[in-house]
């Protein structure tokens, strides 16, 4: 059996990550949801693939879903991400 493509979902707020997670689940991915953007990046530099990035623009913590989003770009320029 072919593996589902997983999206990597960074939203902080647990209700709003669970409705993504549901809508993206449902649409035929796996999902990996985390609440911050230091550990997706933890996650993204050690290697870690994902189909696509979707991420919460006004993250609590000291990055912001635009800073996540460029340094992620930054690691792999071809990198697929939506905010």
């Amino acid at each position: 059996m072919d593996e589902l493509p997983t999206i990597l979902i960074v939203e902080d707020d647990p209700d709003i990550q669970g409705v993504v997670e549901d809508a993206l689940t449902d649409g035929g991915f796996r999902c990996a949801a985390l609440g911050s953007a230091d550990d997706a990046l933890t996650l993204l530099q050690a290697g870690q693939k994902y189909l696509a990035l979707v991420v919460d623009i006004n993250l609590r913590g000291r990055m912001t879903g635009w800073v996540a989003t460029r340094t992620a770009r930054d690691m792999d320029p071809i990198f697929p991400w939506s905010t």
